[in-house]
């Protein structure tokens, strides 16, 4: 973290508009430590929020101009928030100065050692790991995540007087202005992509072209770039950015330039012997020709390892203790609704997760499947633009499960639209021969039918972006004469 304010910095009032979501609030609690006074507000008032205000800092419910006071320095907005909102035009009035989420965030990370992690898919999960890599390594990082760890006592943020750990969306349009001492790319394929009259409210880019295009300016402004190897096209994609790759040698004197990590022959930061458990691996790790030790991972999947690889290269070079970044490593249990253990039902594991694209599917499958048990996903579409894009995708990759229910689509707000339902899913899998899958549409009718067929050796999985997290507590509270109707 910067200094606290002083004569040069003094403190502000800084205002944040919806606070109750995770990256905002967990901005609000970086600004809070650093001295500055806090307010926020948002529609709804929400367990974060009310973390919040255990923290002195005020929430207000709703919004209105009238929030805005003369003692409010700086607002903060994310970039859900509309231009011609009452309370932006209420600040711009006044002369107050309006800027992002993502801005403001920028600001805390400039000139500070600091890791940056962006992609498609595995960004909570990496940044999360790298932090806690970077405890257990002896270098007290600060750290803002996209989700709570128990090792940031259930907060998505960390403070501390080492390096800096932040998640950068890709789908927040001013990331690429983040300068990050250390950029890590874990991958990139199409998301959060919507042309045109389809473009919508968290789909910033008008092509996947456009999106690698603002990645490379991300990775031309980082000093070092760390990059999965075993993503297709990352390598070409790193040398346009203006990086030389570094091969099995390298003088640690300076960090300029790229290092790969991965499961492929090549890559500087190298898992070989893969050893997998029923939820979890062991692997040894390779620095170029040199062996740095073994890892053992209590979560599941090829993906956590790679994810598990990134943060130990972010360690090493930033001078942290190997063999005690290994070792917090292995009791690392994972970030909220990553393989997010929930309890068991008559010997049956409920397990949650926020897989929504069908890469984060597969893998989270592929994971489910080391366990040995029968595979049942529980599936909620979110978003109508992406379920438009991706529906066969998931219907592709669903295929793998041994029992599939889909629930309706989550809209997240989206406006329907025409003829893209979660059935199209379901059907096609049936089209396709699978053997058993549902369209159940509601949370009841799953409750229902899982309470009916439950069996010892099954693993339920609920997987979606939406609010599907709360079904494996009802399930485990369910009975059938009185039953959880109620969303928590």
């Amino acid at each position: 973290m910067k200094d606290l304010p002083s004569k040069d910095n003094p403190p502000k009032h800084y205002h944040l508009m919806a606070v109750g979501g995770i990256g905002v609030s967990g901005l609000a609690r970086l600004l809070q430590a650093q001295g500055h006074t806090i307010s926020g507000c948002d529609q709804n008032l929400t367990p974060l929020t009310a973390q919040l205000e255990t923290q002195n800092i005020t929430v207000l419910q709703g919004h209105s101009s009238d929030h805005i006071t003369l003692s409010v320095d700086e607002l903060i907005i994310s970039t859900g928030i509309r231009q011609d909102h009452p309370e932006v035009q209420a600040a711009r009035a006044q002369q107050i100065p309006v800027r992002y989420r993502i801005e403001a965030l920028g600001d805390l990370m400039r000139g500070v050692s600091s890791v940056g992690v962006t992609g498609t898919h595995g960004k909570t999960s990496t940044s999360s790991l790298t932090a806690v890599a970077l405890m257990g390594g002896g270098l007290d990082p600060t750290a803002f995540v996209g989700s709570t760890l128990p090792e940031f006592d259930g907060s998505n943020v960390r403070l501390g007087g080492g390096p800096f750990v932040a998640e950068l969306d890709e789908s927040d349009p001013l990331f690429e202005f983040v300068v990050p001492q250390i950029a890590v790319l874990t991958n990139l394929e199409a998301d959060h992509i919507g042309a045109g009259d389809a473009k919508r409210p968290n789909f910033a880019w008008d092509s996947l072209e456009h999106l690698t295009d603002a990645i490379v300016r991300y990775l031309e402004r980082a000093n070092t770039v760390v990059f999965c190897a075993d993503w297709p096209n990352l390598n070409e994609l790193v040398r346009s950015s203006g990086h030389s790759i570094h091969a099995s040698e390298f003088n640690f004197s300076t960090l300029e330039g790229a290092f790969s990590y991965g499961l492929s022959e090549g890559s500087f930061y190298r898992a070989t012997q893969l050893e997998f458990t029923e939820y979890g691996s062991s692997f040894t790790v390779l620095r170029g020709f040199e062996e740095l030790g073994r890892v053992t991972l209590s979560i599941p999947g090829k993906h956590s390892i790679q994810n598990a690889l990134a943060a130990l290269a972010c360690a090493d070079l930033l001078g942290a203790n190997y063999a005690g970044a290994a070792k917090a490593l292995e009791n690392f249990r994972g970030a909220a609704r990553r393989f997010d253990v929930k309890g068991t039902l008559r010997g049956a594991l409920i397990v949650d997760d926020y897989a929504h694209h069908p890469t984060e599917v597969t893998a989270t499958l592929e994971a489910a499947r080391q366990s040995g048990r029968r595979v049942r996903v529980v599936f909620q579409p979110h978003r109508y633009l992406r379920t438009a894009e991706f529906w066969q995708g998931f219907a592709d990759t669903l295929m793998a499960a041994d029992d599939v229910l889909m629930l309706d689509l989550y809209s997240a707000g989206e406006a329907p639209i025409a003829g893209v339902k979660a059935e199209n899913i379901s059907n096609r899998m049936l089209e396709w021969g699978h053997a058993s899958t549902h369209f159940v549409g509601s949370f009841e009718g799953a409750l229902e039918h899982l309470n009916r067929t439950l069996e010892p050796n099954d693993l339920i999985l609920t997987m979606g972006a939406g609010d599907i997290t709360t079904l494996g507590p009802m399930l485990l509270a369910y009975s059938p004469e009185k039953p959880a109707m109620v969303r928590l």
